[in-house]
């Protein structure tokens, strides 16, 4: 069930509804926040439905009886944005056969060949190039361009391709950061290598003064850290673009799933980095049964098989609160300030009710005891996160399932992990760096209470599979490739992911390490131990579950 558009604040007080999105939309995300122009309703035209769920018989439908096939959803985005992110060349076509228009920008700038890039399927990418999309554009916003998107990503064939059509290889984004910088930061060796093949600069700075080398011997990668050095040698010497390379499949229906790539075993002899991940706790929060408020259907179960699972297959410590007030809610933060230590990582889990005050660009978590028309019970997201830059824990989580999550800037976005030896470097460096991300499960949109498996709502049923399918070591970039897709295509809404402005973000992720089956908690073994019993738990409050 879909729930009721959330009434803005103004002078009367808005309804409120499931929402952590605020956590995106407020200034302790982005700094500052505009609201961006919606349609009268927040209900996507039927056309984008059918493509963002991959239905073709729908959408060949609904154009042969003359929907519009440049209808914009919430987030300003068309038709064809969706389909060449979903990487369907076969909608793609249609849609442009129709009409729809290749260079369309949605709210933040990104046209449908960034999307395309960003998804790195091939075919769509040449689809939209032979229709005339131009290769250089750029997010307004961001500053980011297809090839940066591809090339961060890792994506070389599409990073090929672009190059080949034109794509200016130096060409940076706000931070001065230039697709050859992205490429070395995620540890791309080949998408270096075809960039520096096509004139990509070596001696370019981004905006904190670092080189590509430098870059690269920050990180740890040695490989391409040789690379670039070979590329000063020879005086960057730019050869001659380089084509797609022979062979490369354009025919076959491409994979949409939006899954991380399977780690490839490592090279004999290769030594894997032994990574401390530290101790894990999770303060999971459900409610359903607000005094003054509409209740919800499927907080209080989500937030439950959330909390079992991450206690018994990740060796978790959890703190479940239902129906919680703001004083169970802000004494379970305090507490974990109060015992967490720079080893350690921490997993908020929200869901319930929550209002946008877009006179102050704010949002708030409410309480079960929250009233509509008195904020005394209110949480506001500054408080929270004044609190989560209290804490002395390296790696900090937040998940929320909720309406009206925000408006992202793209150029945070998510960016895939490389595989193989260059995966175990990867996890390594960003286990050492303190982290502060938050994972929505939409935009400006609502999203639903329920509609996913065994009375879950859709996000919290795909949240729980993806933990539930893996099996060795899962980062929070990760997690959201496997999020994101099961959710659009099921529910229409669209997760996001993004570091907490101001709380002291560092560039750092959240991993999830799987707790061997044959392991109990008094065998030491690599997952995180758990929490030791000396550490005090906060006292059960009246009502609620707690463990």
């Amino acid at each position: 069930m879909m729930i009721p558009t959330l009434r803005i604040m103004s002078s009367a007080p808005p309804w409120p509804r499931r929402l952590l999105g605020t956590l995106v939309c407020v200034p302790w995300l982005l700094g500052a926040c505009a609201l961006v122009p919606t349609r009268a309703t927040n209900e996507p035209p039927p056309l984008i439905k059918a493509v963002s769920r991959g239905d073709t018989p729908t959408t060949r439908a609904l154009l042969a009886k003359g929907a519009d096939v440049q209808a914009r959803d919430s987030n300003g985005r068309t038709a064809l944005m969706y389909a060449a992110e979903n990487g369907d060349p076969t909608t793609v076509l249609t849609l442009l056969t129709n009409g729809a228009d290749v260079n369309a920008r949605d709210y933040q700038g990104w046209t449908p060949l960034i999307y395309a890039a960003e998804n790195g399927d091939l075919t769509t990418l040449q689809t939209l190039l032979t229709h005339k999309a131009h290769v250089n554009a750029k997010g307004e916003g961001s500053g980011w361009t297809a090839l940066m998107s591809a090339a961060a990503r890792g994506h070389l064939p599409v990073t090929q391709a672009l190059l080949a059509s034109g794509a200016e290889a130096n060409s940076k984004e706000k931070d001065g950061q230039t697709a050859l910088i992205m490429a070395v930061q995620q540890g791309h060796t080949d998408v270096v290598q075809a960039l520096l093949d096509n004139g990509a600069d070596v001696s370019v700075k981004n905006k904190t003064g670092k080189t590509p080398l430098a870059v690269a011997d920050a990180e740890g990668f040695s490989k391409i850290a040789q690379l670039l050095k070979q590329a000063e040698k020879r005086g960057q010497a730019a050869d001659k673009p380089v084509a797609p390379p022979p062979g490369t499949p354009t025919a076959t229906p491409p994979a949409t799933v939006r899954a991380p790539r399977p780690a490839a075993p490592p090279a004999p002899g290769a030594e894997k980095p032994v990574v401390q991940f530290g101790r894990y706790r999770a303060l999971v929060i459900g409610n359903n049964a607000y005094t003054d408020l509409s209740p919800l259907k499927t907080a209080v179960h989500d937030a439950t098989v959330v909390a079992d699972l991450l206690r018994s297959t990740y060796g978790f410590h959890v703190t479940l609160l239902t129906n919680a007030t703001r004083e169970d809610i802000m004494g379970a933060l305090d507490h974990a300030r109060a015992v967490l230590t720079e080893q350690d990582n921490l997993l908020i889990y929200y869901a319930g009710h929550g209002m946008l005050d877009t006179s102050e660009e704010r949002g708030y978590w409410l309480p079960v005891n929250a009233r509509q028309d008195a904020r005394v019970q209110w949480i506001s997201n500054t408080t929270i996160t004044d609190a989560l830059k209290a804490m002395a824990a390296k790696h900090i989580l937040v998940v929320a399932d909720s309406c009206y999550s925000g408006t992202l800037v793209r150029g945070l976005d998510v960016i895939r992990p490389p595989a193989g030896a260059d995966r175990d470097t990867y996890v390594a460096r960003i286990a050492q760096k303190r982290s502060r991300t938050v994972l929505t499960s939409g935009g400006l949109e609502p999203v639903s209470d329920s509609g996913g498996t065994k009375e879950h709502s859709v996000f919290a049923g795909a949240f729980l599979t993806a933990l539930q399918d893996n099996q060795d070591v899962l980062d929070g970039q990760q997690l959201f490739n496997l999020i994101r897709r099961p959710v659009v295509l099921n529910a229409s809404q669209t997760p996001e992911y993004t570091d907490i402005r101001h709380a002291g973000h560092e560039g750092g992720d959240f991993i999830f390490v799987r707790r061997p089956p044959t392991a109990t908690p008094s065998q030491p073994t690599s997952t995180p131990p758990p929490v030791p019993s000396d550490i005090p738990t906060p006292v059960t409050p009246a009502g609620r579950t707690q463990t």
